[in-house]
């Protein structure tokens, strides 16, 4: 590398910041409008639409949004919508919770006649004998 830069520092340079500019562009290098030729101009326009988002060349005024900031903010919703099915889950389970208890409670009335009423057949059946 050192060496073709030593022979030839304009094709170098070329190599790694070259692009086509789109009309109406400035002299700086905008991913979206321009076209990244050289290795640092790619590598810049990956790591902008990355991070911070370009400008649709389509719609100015739209604001910018990174890659990466929208994957955050879909996994978040994703995570959002997972803790709603969670809650939704836990007021389920506490109204069956509810309900059962309240079922074995009557379930324990019910017993707790029929042994009174047991206790009382078998004193009837014992005085007969």
């Amino acid at each position: 590398f050192l060496e073709f830069y030593k022979k030839e520092p304009a094709k170098t340079q070329q190599y790694f910041a070259s692009y086509d500019q789109k009309v109406g562009g400035t002299n700086k290098f905008e991913p979206g409008f321009d076209v990244a030729k050289g290795l640092a101009r790619k590598l810049e326009a990956i790591a902008l639409i990355a991070s911070e988002g370009v400008t649709d060349p389509a719609n100015p005024a739209k604001a910018r949004q990174g890659t990466l900031q929208g994957l955050i903010q879909q996994r978040n919703a994703a995570i959002k919508g997972l803790n709603d099915q969670v809650a939704a889950w836990d007021v389920r389970l506490e109204s069956r919770k509810t309900t059962l208890q309240r079922q074995f409670s009557n379930l324990e009335v019910a017993l707790g006649k029929m042994q009174q009423q047991s206790s009382w057949l078998a004193g009837q059946l014992a005085s007969l004998a």
